[in-house]
């Protein structure tokens, strides 16, 4: 779920890409073993979208976003989303929980 209007178009030297998209080509990678960025929402479940498109309501109408639309396909759309970051977050759990020798 993207909701934010920058975008970061080349991965830094060496970044492993882990996920890309349409729309914003670099939506997650790792840098070295450890080091996650993503460039999306996952946390963002429809009900926190909500609370986003009602904070910015207004802007939103002025770009031509109608919010109950945006709102309505946020909702429609939950489960792929989940399937879509889900496994991401899983493997990056898999990280953070390995143990690892500290040099």
């Amino acid at each position: 779920m993207q909701y934010h209007r920058d975008v970061m178009r080349r991965l830094p030297e060496g970044a492993v890409p882990l996920a890309t998209g349409e729309v914003y080509p670099n939506q997650a990678y790792r840098l070295g073993e450890a080091a996650w960025a993503v460039q999306f929402h996952p946390e963002a479940t429809p009900e926190i979208f909500t609370g986003w498109t009602s904070g910015s309501a207004d802007a939103l109408i002025g770009q031509g976003f109608s919010v109950d639309e945006l709102n309505a396909q946020v909702k429609e759309a939950e489960d792929r989303l989940v399937a879509a970051w889900r496994p991401l977050a899983e493997a990056f759990g898999k990280v953070v929980a390995e143990p690892r020798i500290r040099r």
